[in-house]
């Protein structure tokens, strides 16, 4: 049987030895195939027509070439035939290989395999054919993918976590998915995830999509809606696979695949997304699936990574707004502490001038009176004339109208620098008792300038009840909706568009809604709203984080923001905070009964370093008290060092050389029964130390500018 130098026989065998030799040909470990030389295939056995994915009869009238558009180098590049072993066997007549190749079989299923070759004499002995040998190398070749792909998914994972580069991230998900679809011999797929804020699980979000051999990266895929079988799969935790399962939406975007199998990405019990594969040659199996996990597992870290740096750079947006709006309060703190004290003495200034005006007035009118009863009403008036005495009463009314208009502006400017401090107090986490209505007027008045060229603001105010929380910060929310509903508005037309603010009582909850006739938001849009980052204007128009300030800033008074809209007819959101258990006193129970007569006149000391606060606010209480000037700390202590009597002693907050706090401190150790009757003034800056002081002592204050008769009624309280 054998050649005296050992190789295959070259006689043809018995049929007893060819089928032996057939039996051999079987069973050894890899695929034999015997070609003529044209590369016409003579033999091959059973492991060889499998790897094919052909039976004899269809490989017996094949030849070599036939192959060549089916099959690949390791890199994906199409293998000609002259890059076959084979080929370059019967060109040269010499052995060759092992090289690897992938073969697609007639039902999409590629595999791989490594090929070597030999020659070989044809039947006829005339010319040399060859015999060519492989071994399947798939599923060793699956194995170093999936570990391949798994080591890169966990480094893709550490990286996500450890650097904020969005721009390295934007297709992490592409390349897992790719080894995915390879590894289940797909056609398409995709890697998505629910968004963690989402209950409803009704909507998923697309990191990657591959169909087609196209790939989309998930940076521009919207959010779609979970199809059925992703559903299946959310509720379960367990893969689901369907055959023919007709039209899907959501990420299979209406397509009919021949079969499906939308597996889990789990994490700690919790499943964060799903990845869908579509159209396998052969129905996806259980066993083959499962070998997917450690892939699968390194996806879900990846999302939850994902999620997790989303959810940081929120909160750190969240954190530079607070620290912008912080800065800003303490920017107008301060503005308002330097505009306070020069406005002070103005208003005081312009109140005593009102009451010298209106005291001249009243005392040429009664010299005018005596001149007539004494002269006769003729003579008096022409005598009058004459000095244009008779024209003066006219012209202090005019002076005195200009004193009073002058004082109006003033005013003005006092609520402004109110409102200002209104929101200066954004960033502090003191809580008191609210008057929703005084909050949102502080907002409207903010917001008065971008409304009224935009649309009409029509205001209808409920009787509330108060609310517990932080003034500035709601005064911030309703700021920040006041805005943005005069900024969905074009300006030009204020007639024809309205901005409507109305306050009630609903229940338990104090409501507040703003409506307006501007464009209106879309439909979907409309469950982002709430989005860090997320704005419908036009990029570099806003931060996309106002909304999300008053959900947080709503949520955090235990209250919650509703939104109604329609694309062009407008939007309303209704914020609805619970009322605090306590009322807050009516300003009437508040004010103080009038001074008791006294037999002496009641002595003040004044403490100020303003030398024009001091001066005015001496000229206009010494009508009505004895009052005692001090500059300062030391001048104040020196002062109430000699013992005299005292009746109310009005301090400033903020000095040079000391502070209010430091005063009373003196005062409670050498004096204490003065404290009741301290008053202090502050500009408006109150610092937590300050806030805290005037909270522990329960001491009576004044915040500049104050006009007269706040002064003076709070005296009359407290000589009372």
């Amino acid at each position: 049987m054998a050649t005296p130098d050992g190789g295959i026989p070259r006689r043809n065998p018995t049929p007893n030895e060819a089928q032996h030799l057939a039996r051999i040909l079987e069973v050894v470990p890899g695929g034999i195939v015997q070609l003529d030389a044209d590369g016409a295939i003579l033999r091959a056995n059973g492991q060889a027509q499998r790897f094919l994915g052909l039976s004899w009869e269809s490989l017996s009238q094949r030849y070599m070439a036939d192959f060549e558009g089916a099959s690949f180098h390791e890199d994906g590049t199409p293998c000609a035939v002259e890059d076959y072993p084979a080929g370059r066997c019967l060109a040269t007549g010499r052995p060759a290989g092992p090289v690897t190749i992938g073969v697609r079989q007639p039902n999409g299923e590629v595999r791989w395999a490594i090929f070597s070759a030999l020659p070989f004499p044809s039947p006829d002995g005339a010319r040399m054919g060859a015999v060519v040998t492989f071994v399947d190398i798939t599923d060793r070749r699956h194995a170093e993918l999936r570990a391949r792909a798994h080591d890169r998914l966990l480094d893709t994972v550490r990286m996500v976590h450890f650097r904020d580069d969005p721009a390295a991230t934007v297709a992490v998900f592409h390349e897992p998915l790719a080894s995915l679809i390879e590894l289940t011999k797909s056609r398409s797929g995709f890697v998505a995830s629910v968004d963690p804020d989402d209950d409803a699980r009704e909507e998923l979000r697309l990191h990657a999509l591959i169909d087609d051999a196209a790939a989309r990266s998930g940076s521009s895929h919207p959010p779609v809606p979970v199809d059925a079988v992703s559903h299946a799969v959310l509720a379960s935790g367990a893969p689901e696979v369907v055959e023919s399962p007709g039209a899907l939406g959501g990420p299979f975007r209406g397509d009919r695949p021949q079969r499906v199998a939308v597996l889990p990405l789990a994490t700690a019990g919790k499943v964060v997304g799903v990845v869908g594969l579509a159209d396998a040659p052969l129905p996806y199996e259980a066993e083959a699936l499962s070998e997917l996990e450690p892939l699968l597992a390194a996806c879900a870290d990846l999302v939850v990574a994902l999620d997790e740096r989303r959810a940081r750079r929120a909160l750190e947006a969240q954190l530079a707004q607070a620290e912008r709006l912080a800065s800003v309060g303490t920017l107008a703190a301060g503005m308002a502490h330097e505009i306070n004290n020069p406005l002070a003495y103005l208003l005081l200034n312009l109140a005593a001038f009102t009451r010298h005006t209106e005291a001249l007035s009243g005392s040429l009118g009664s010299l005018r009176d005596q001149l007539r009863a004494q002269l006769g009403a003729g003579e008096a008036d022409a005598l009058l004339a004459a000095t244009e005495i008779a024209d003066a009463e006219g012209r202090l009314a005019r002076i005195a109208q200009h004193g009073r208009d002058a004082a109006e502006g003033g005013e003005r400017v006092q609520r402004i620098v109110r409102d200002l401090m209104t929101f200066s107090r954004v960033s502090e986490e003191q809580r008191t008792l609210v008057d929703v209505n005084a909050a949102t007027l502080a907002a409207l008045k903010m917001a008065h300038h971008e409304i009224k060229y935009r649309a009409r603001l029509v205001r209808e105010v409920g009787d509330l009840e108060p609310v517990l929380g932080n003034d500035g910060r709601l005064s911030q929310v309703f700021l920040n909706l006041l805005l943005n509903a005069a900024r969905a508005i074009e300006e030009g037309q204020p007639d024809a568009n309205e901005i409507r603010v109305r306050t009630s009582m609903v229940g338990d909850e104090v409501v507040v809604e703003v409506t307006d006739t501007g464009r209106g938001i879309a439909p979907e849009h409309k469950d982002r709203l709430f989005e860090p980052f997320f704005s419908t204007r036009a990029p570099g128009s806003g931060s996309g984080l106002g909304l999300t300030v008053c959900h947080n800033v709503v949520r955090a008074h235990g209250g919650r923001i509703e939104v109604e809209s329609a694309l062009g007819v407008g939007s309303r959101f209704v914020v609805r905070l619970p009322k605090a258990r306590t009322r807050i006193e009516p300003e009437a129970a508040r004010r103080p009964s009038a001074a008791p007569t006294r037999e002496r006149r009641p002595r003040i000391l004044l403490v100020d370093d303003e030398p024009m606060v001091l001066r005015v606010l001496a000229q206009l209480l010494s009508r009505s008290y004895e009052v005692e000037r001090a500059d300062g700390l030391v001048a104040a202590t020196t002062l109430l060092a000699q013992g005299g009597p005292l009746d109310v002693i009005l301090c400033d907050m903020m000095m040079l050389d000391g502070t209010g706090v430091d005063v009373h401190a003196w005062t409670r150790a050498n004096r204490p029964e003065l404290l009741p009757r301290m008053i202090f003034m502050t500009g408006g800056t109150f610092t937590p130390k300050a806030r805290a002081f005037l909270a522990d002592v329960a001491a009576h204050h004044l915040v500049k500018p104050f006009s007269l008769r706040e002064l003076d009624e709070l005296i009359s309280k407290l000589l009372g």
